[in-house]
């Protein structure tokens, strides 16, 4: 049965060996680099037999802050050390320190994210070299990477066959979280890519071809005189207003028999008599009434008209008027407190007398002296 532990070493005492906990290792060559919180680096050699201790170093950048990453850069053969936001190169076989990127770190550093790439010359260009023997005669070059990111910002750290360039920073919109750079494939890059063969261009149609291929019918055109004109739009019809001094709507007279028929046709208008009216019970009963004038009997009987007659008040109608009392020489009438607005007459309100005019005077009451007869 397949053990994937059977052949490990164990580290005892790691603790007690190196006097802090261990916070980043790294393995490369057959040594692992325990780095600890104390700020001290400490070197193993792997062996059959067991693990030894070959090198020790303390206070590895001269203070006691711990060590938050390691990394080994292949081509410029350079440890890098992730301590306290900033990243430092060291010496793997001496741990001296070689330069410090303090200046584009600011304290500011999470992770280190190394790569290594083989890059052909294309122009001005470097693209990906395919894997296997090379097929120009340019030389490869050799691209080392180191991403470190800062918060907002991505510091790329270069080397071009172990020759320092400029580094470059991008600015980010959020805070970086993880980087890894993504495997390039062999298989996409040895294999060409494929291409399609050119497609035959159509033969030209030949006269048997044309013969067989129905001709489209062209539609008739229609001539401007044949279509019909536009029909205008049709204004819309303004409301109906009733005329001024016209009756209401609901109070509107019946129209007369002779104008609702329109079969029979009108003749000239020419004065008829009415007929005799029988006697009525007054003056049978030997009442004398005045007789009627000639032109209200010899008058048509009255039509309705389309004015409607004028309303009476109720108290005209129904109160007699007052006769003017004896006692008094001038008859009473109600006036308005108001002199600029008389108030409104009715029927059975006497006219007051003008004041020009002589108001009229009774004959004044028979005295006692008129009574008695003298001798």
């Amino acid at each position: 049965m397949f053990a994937p532990f059977a052949h490990a070493r164990l580290l005892a005492n790691l603790e007690a060996t190196t006097g802090a906990p261990p916070t980043a290792l790294l393995s490369h060559a057959g040594q692992l680099f325990v780095a600890t919180a104390a700020g001290s680096l400490f070197v193993f050699t792997a062996s059959a037999a067991a693990a030894e201790l070959a090198k020790s170093f303390g206070s590895l950048r001269g203070t006691t802050q711990p060590i938050d990453g390691l990394c080994l850069l292949t081509e410029p053969r350079a440890l890098a050390v992730l301590a306290a936001g900033n990243v430092s190169l060291h010496d793997p076989a001496q741990l001296t320190l070689l330069s410090s990127c303090q200046k584009w770190t600011r304290a500011q550093a999470s992770a280190l994210s190394p790569h290594a790439a083989v890059l052909r010359p294309a122009g001005s260009q470097l693209v990906p070299q395919p894997p296997g023997p090379p097929q120009h005669a340019a030389p490869p070059v050799l691209l080392s990477i180191l991403a470190v990111p800062c918060r907002r910002r991505l510091v790329l750290f270069l080397w071009r066959d172990g020759q320092w360039l400029e580094p470059k920073e991008i600015a980010l919109p959020h805070q970086v979280r993880s980087l890894v750079f993504p495997p390039r494939s062999a298989s996409s890059s040895a294999t060409p890519p494929a291409t399609t063969p050119p497609s035959p261009s159509p033969s030209p149609p030949t006269a048997a071809s044309r013969s067989a291929t129905p001709s489209p019918t062209p539609s008739p055109r229609r001539s401007p005189a044949s279509s019909p004109a536009p029909t205008p739009p049709r204004p819309c019809p303004s409301p109906r207003r009733k005329p001024p001094g016209s009756p209401a709507w609901h109070s509107r007279p019946p129209a007369s028999p002779s104008s609702a028929s329109p079969e029979q046709p009108s003749s000239p208008a020419t004065p008829s008599s009415p007929p005799a009216r029988p006697p009525t019970s007054s003056s049978a009963s030997g009442n004398t009434s005045p007789p009627s004038s000639p032109s209200t009997e010899n008058s048509p009987a009255p039509t309705p008209s389309s004015t409607p007659e004028p309303r009476r008040s109720p108290l005209a109608s129904s109160t007699p008027p007052r006769p003017p009392s004896p006692s008094s020489d001038r008859p009473t009438c109600s006036r308005s407190s108001n002199p600029a607005r008389p108030p409104p007459r009715s029927s059975s309100t006497p006219c007051p007398p003008s004041p020009t005019s002589k108001p009229s005077r009774s004959p004044p009451p028979p005295t006692r002296s008129h009574l008695t007869r003298h001798p």
